[in-house]
């Protein structure tokens, strides 16, 4: 089984060509974010940055929700920003789609520290997939807590268990400053037939302990900015 190239710009080029063209969702739609945004405070006139957001329609759901003051969406993948924008131009005039790319060194200086929070459902995880991953990680979180306010927070969901995200969100694998203050939690996914064909699915939220053994879980990083 080939293993897809989730770090190379081609494969989503391709991909938001094919069959997932037209939305989808990383690790859990809006009534998963949610409970996530009640626990770190979140209020509804806040600024909302999506990184690597691709064909999510999760800043749609929080508008339709009452986050409306301003919510910008950023991928590099040119073709997918401007189909997500077109389907919000109107209806939807709050949210921003444009092309950028998270691990751009020179991302931080189109974007000011205003916003309260980023979102991430994936992103982070497919920068591990790639190559010169220390670096990009590095950036990465460079730029992010340049477009945070003070006290903003960085909302990490991912596939990795904190023995592979932990040293990379504090810097010790890069070498790195310690831009941030993580708390790690941890929910289940649902089963297959319900992330297939839907119906009743319980998010059970637990705090992560190290030494304990998560099966078919998701892994939520909270990391509020320091400095």
């Amino acid at each position: 089984m080939t293993i897809p190239s989730y770090g190379e710009k081609a494969y989503w080029e391709q991909r938001y060509k094919g069959a997932d063209a037209d939305t989808f969702e990383w690790y859990g739609d809006w009534s998963t974010v949610k409970p996530f945004l009640k626990r770190i405070g979140g209020k509804k006139d806040m600024n909302v940055l999506h990184i690597g957001c691709g064909n999510s329609t999760l800043a749609e759901e929080m508008h339709e929700d009452g986050y409306r003051n301003n919510q910008f969406c950023v991928d590099f993948v040119e073709s997918v920003m401007k189909k997500m924008q077109k389907r919000s131009v109107e209806s939807r005039p709050e949210i921003k789609y444009d092309t950028m790319d998270i691990t751009d060194s020179a991302f931080k200086s189109h974007i000011d520290s205003s916003f309260q929070l980023v979102i991430d459902k994936g992103c982070l995880d497919t920068v591990v997939c790639g190559t010169d991953v220390n670096e990009n990680v590095s950036t990465m979180l460079s730029n992010v807590w340049s477009c945070l306010a003070v006290n903003g927070t960085l909302l990490v969901f991912s596939y990795g268990p904190p023995e592979e995200r932990l040293a990379l969100l504090d810097g010790q694998a890069t070498n790195k400053e310690h831009l941030f203050n993580v708390k790690v939690m941890v929910f289940k996914k649902p089963s297959l037939k319900v992330a297939l064909e839907g119906g009743d699915y319980e998010l059970s939220i637990q705090n992560y302990e190290e030494g304990q053994h998560y099966e078919n879980s998701y892994f939520v990083y909270i990391c509020r900015k320091l400095g």
